[in-house]
């Protein structure tokens, strides 16, 4: 399959976001157009405790006018190494936080690929050391630690809807577990 740009308009460009709106040539002869979000990529972190319970962060969500119980996560800022992001992140929405050498990458992926440029990596966070959270200035976030039952419980009652915390939380019982073991 053959694709070419015939040309490219930006719609929106916003403080993180930009709308595209391109037109496309397939195999040259189907001309379509193609829309998207240009969107920075971003980490998410399993902060684990000593007791295997997992810090979470429940925080308002203005587009869907409510409060989200996640695990943390944020933007990579200026082409920001991605573990020292999920550090920063980590410690900025929850109060806690770790080394580099206590993280380990459970996966990336693309939340919106049909629409979105935006790629998450999801990485485990073990050994952490309580400090102060440090949220955003328009962040409202409440920090929750609760077992890792708890919250398949909370997702299996639709009560988490947040797609990265679904896919991180049954990544690492299915995947990181299974792998690691119990942590």
């Amino acid at each position: 399959m053959k694709i070419k740009k015939l040309n490219s308009t930006q719609i929106y460009k916003g403080e993180f976001i930009s709308f595209y709106n391109d037109e496309i040539l397939i195999d040259d002869k189907i001309k379509t157009v193609r829309e998207y979000i240009i969107y920075p990529p971003a980490v998410g972190i399993i902060p684990v405790l000593e007791n295997e319970k997992i810090v979470m962060v429940e925080q308002f969500r203005y587009a869907n006018n409510m409060f989200s119980l996640e695990i943390p996560a944020g933007k990579i800022l200026d082409n920001e190494d991605l573990k020292y992001a999920a550090i920063r992140e980590l410690e900025e929405e929850t109060g806690f936080r770790t080394s580099p050498e206590n993280l380990v990458k459970l996966y990336t992926y693309t939340p919106a690929i049909s629409y979105s440029t935006e790629k998450l990596t999801i990485f485990v966070a073990k050994n952490l050391e309580k400090t102060e959270q440090d949220p955003d200035e328009d962040e409202i976030i409440k920090v929750k630690i609760l077992s890792l039952y708890e919250i398949l419980d909370l997702i299996n009652e639709n009560k988490i809807m947040d797609s990265k915390t679904v896919l991180a939380i049954l990544m690492y019982k299915y995947s990181f577990m299974e792998k690691y073991g119990e942590v």
